[in-house]
Formats: C-alpha cells, structure tokens, sequence
C-alpha cells in the first residue's frame, strides 16, 4: 500500500543557469535539487549535452515552489533564466553594431 501524499515532505529545487569556461557565450539552463552536486556531474561529463563545453560555472539559480512545468512559480523562473541566458548575447550584439561614444 502506498503512504498518502499528505505524508510526503515536497522537495525544494532550483532554476540554475551555468555559464560554459570554454566558451563564455554559451550557457546552459537546468532544474535540480541540489545545484552544486549538478555542477559536479556537468563538470565531471556525466551530461552529454554539456561535456563538450567544459568546465562549467554557476552562474544564477533561484528556489522554485511549483512543479510540474505548468505551475506558475516554476514558469516565472525559468522565464527569468532564459532572459538571464539571451541578455549577454543581446549586450554584445548592441555594443558591435553601435559602439557607445563619449
């Protein structure tokens, strides 16, 4: 028989965005948790989708009190990383085609 749900103690994760030390454009965005010990196994090359680009930092992470994806909590911040992910991209592409004179 299995125990109710209401017995069932929810697990916190985390929205984390690692930034690639190969190539610093390039960033990679993931739910866990426990961050540093995902940190560890990206670094380590236990994920194929980011072996290639090592080594990887921590770069942002924030609590999510929803799961699944359709929860509101959980779509706010993935939302906030994809924007965290693109913003450096942006910058970079403004600051080539109109240098800031002074």
């Amino acid at each position: 028989m299995f125990a109710p749900l209401h017995n069932v103690v929810p697990v916190k994760r985390f929205v984390y965005v690692l930034r690639s030390g190969a190539d610093p454009k390039r960033y990679y965005t993931g739910l866990t948790s426990d961050v540093q010990r995902r940190l560890e196994v990206h670094n380590s090359g236990g994920s194929q989708h980011t072996a290639s680009l090592r080594p990887w930092m921590a770069y942002w992470d924030a609590p999510v009190e929803g799961y699944p994806p359709e929860h509101r909590d959980f779509a706010r911040v993935w939302q906030k990383a994809e924007k965290i992910v693109r913003l450096p991209a942006i910058r970079l592409r403004i600051d080539i085609r109109r240098p800031i004179v002074t």
